[in-house]
This record gives structure tokens, sequence and C-alpha cells, in this order.
């Protein structure tokens, strides 16, 4: 039962999925974003919860807030659904531009502690396209390990990991993690 399950949730991503892929590239982030747009509608208590985390973010730091916090909740859905759209070319073989677009800054200080030969750990929170961030740097040539959490299902999994493998970069499933990143 549970792989009928699976091979139809597979099926309704990759149809879902499958116009973003289509679309010019323009379109594809345009519809992106207005699919985050709606969810940022239709999706309420997520609604909620963004908007209270930023208002509490903004406490905590003492800052001045000049834009609403449901301003940035908004655009932040809308980002993510951009993410979606940019991720979505990728998977489907037709983000190489995205892929090559990618800026990093201040690669000089990877490259300084990469000189020590005792490892380099990022550690980063999910911002932006973090997705992205870690597929443009391994297509760069530098082979990274990325700590991921295994998908519920194993059919979208293995794409995924697929995915990941293709840009360079090794998966390290959050299970055991620790031991897999230690010298």
């Amino acid at each position: 039962m549970r792989k009928i399950r699976w091979s139809v949730e597979f099926v309704l991503v990759f149809c879902f999925a499958l116009p973003f892929a289509l679309l010019a590239l323009k379109l594809s982030l345009k519809a992106g974003q207005f699919l985050g747009l709606l969810l940022y509608a239709a999706w309420g208590s997520r609604r909620r919860i963004a908007i209270d985390n930023i208002e509490q973010a903004v406490a905590a730091g003492g800052l001045a807030i000049y834009v609403p916090a449901k301003v940035i909740a908004r655009r932040s859905f809308m980002n993510l659904g951009k993410s979606f759209a940019e991720i979505v070319k990728v998977y489907f073989g037709m983000g190489r531009g995205i892929i090559d677009s990618i800026e990093a800054r201040g690669l000089e200080n990877f490259y300084k502690a990469k000189e020590k030969g005792k490892g380099v750990l990022f550690i980063t929170g999910h911002c932006g396209n973090w997705q992205l961030t870690a597929l443009g740097f391994g297509a760069r040539g530098e082979t990274i390990s990325v700590i991921a959490r295994t998908q519920n299902n194993p059919y979208l999994n293995r794409i995924v990991e697929k995915v990941r493998r293709r840009y360079g970069n090794r998966v390290i499933y959050k299970e055991n993690a620790l031991m897999a990143v230690l010298p």
C-alpha cells in the first residue's frame, strides 16, 4: 500500500512540477512567485507562523522594522515559490544557466581554510535558495558533503539524491551525521 501511495505522490509532484520546468525561465520564476503568493493567501497557519517569527526576531534583536512583518512574510513566500521554480528547472535538467549564475562571495576565506587540510564546515540556515547554493558550489568543482533529511517518499528521495550527486555533492543523511562529519 505504501508503494502505491509513494508512486501516486511521485506522479503528482512530477505533473505539478513539469509546467515550471517547461516554461521559459522568466515566466517560470513569475509563476513560482505567484505560487508563493497563493500559498501565502491560502495557508493561514504557516502565514501566521512566519509573521510571528519575523516579529519575534525583530523584537529580540532590538531592531526597528520599517516594513510590516506581513509584507516581509508575503515576499518570503513569493521568494520560496521562485526558489521552487528554479530548483524544478535544475532537477529537470534545464537549469544549467541558473547554476552558472550563482555568485559566491568570500570564496577566498574558504580556500584559505581548505589549504590547512583540516576540512571546512559551513553552517547555514534555509535562507534564500539553499538548494542552489550547495549545487552551485559542487558544480564549480568543489565536492562538498551536505547533511540532509531523508525524504518521506523514497522515489522522490532518489531523484533529489541523484541531482545532488550530479552536481558534485555527497549526501550525508542526518541520522548519524555527526560521525560522518568528524574526521
